[in-house]
């Protein structure tokens, strides 16, 4: 299904809501959740959560191999004291959890749809680097995605500091654009046998690449694409679609694995990975980001003016009414 949460919290994540909905039924009826949040000093890994409140340091993108090692323990000790379990994390994790803590009604699992990550060592290199530029004030409220009147998802690096948020575009970061690239992913993720559409967790969830064939569905705002996989995954996903600050239609799921290429395949190797981390270990880090960091160009800069002075809304309606003449014009 195609999915939107616009209740309390909503505000805060990366896409549609959909982690965040499923989290605070869990909670809602004692259980607890585990999922990944970043530290103090800005490393992912895994932690348990019983509040809406210690609910919010999970929400937002974290493009970096998360340490679940404590999430694993964690989810074994909730498990052993009677209490249900939501583990959320990539396809991998979701298969080492299920390994370690065996077949148990109370272990609800929900995968990500997973492009590969990063290694922490780069991302904790990247993040020495931004700091020492005084562009990342804090580094435990780093987000990798937002989205705003400007776009209904902005590709930064943005941080929470003294002065508001800082954005760093994620040409001007060679850790993200090598992200972007698919350029700099663990080895082990181009061969990644979990990205099929065969999944491990009882929810799948991720960002709907197929959002343009559903151009009446909040229109302006991220959604979610959410997923079913067993019939624990569906009960409890009936139970998220009864609040009323939920929004959901069918998902076209052929059309969706066809075009969210990690529903059906792991990212691709590019030729660029070659060098990369060979790079990360001998270059300077600035000279690191010159090499790799995307040149801006003029069109660059035009399109990123564009978005600044012209609201999503506003450009979602002309693209429909450019879109409509088109579709008149083939019907003549």
């Amino acid at each position: 299904m195609l999915f939107r949460y616009f209740g309390e919290g909503s505000g805060d994540s990366s896409s549609g809501g959909a982690a965040f909905a499923i989290a605070l039924s869990v909670i809602a009826r004692g259980g607890v959740v585990v999922a990944c949040a970043f530290d103090a000093q800005g490393t992912a890994r895994h932690a348990a959560f019983e509040t809406l409140d210690e609910l919010r340091a999970m929400q937002g993108s974290k493009y970096v191999q998360s340490d679940a090692r404590e999430g694993y323990r964690l989810c074994g000790v909730s498990l052993e004291a009677g209490r249900e379990v939501l583990f959320m994390g990539t396809p991998c994790q979701v298969a080492a959890v299920r390994m370690l803590c065996g077949d148990c009604d109370r272990l609800l699992t929900c995968d990500l749809i997973c492009h590969g990550v990063p290694s922490p060592g780069f991302w904790a290199k990247n993040l020495e680097y931004q700091n020492s530029r005084g562009l990342l004030a804090s580094r435990k409220d780093v987000l990798f995605r937002s989205s705003d009147r400007r776009s209904r998802v902005n590709f930064e690096l943005n941080t929470k500091g003294t002065y508001g948020r800082r954005r760093i575009p994620y040409e001007k970061d060679p850790y993200f654009t090598l992200f972007m690239g698919n350029a700099s992913l663990r080895e082990s993720c181009y061969m990644c046998s979990y990205a099929r559409e065969e999944r491990m967790g009882d929810i799948t969830i991720g960002d709907c690449a197929s959002r343009d064939r559903y151009p009446d569905f909040h229109p302006c705002e991220p959604v979610s694409s959410v997923i079913a996989n067993t019939d624990a995954g569906q009960v409890a996903l009936e139970s998220v679609l009864s609040r009323i600050d939920i929004d959901f239609v069918p998902l076209d799921f052929s059309l969706e694995a066809q075009l969210n290429g990690q529903l059906s395949r792991p990212s691709p190797r590019p030729g660029s990975r070659e060098d990369v981390y060979g790079d990360l270990r001998v270059l300077d880090y600035r000279g690191f980001a010159r090499k790799y960091c995307k040149s801006v160009t003029i069109g660059w800069r035009a399109k990123r003016l564009v978005k600044i002075l012209i609201p999503v809304g506003v450009r979602v309606a002309l693209k429909r009414a450019v879109r409509g003449l088109g579709d008149h014009g083939r019907g003549r």
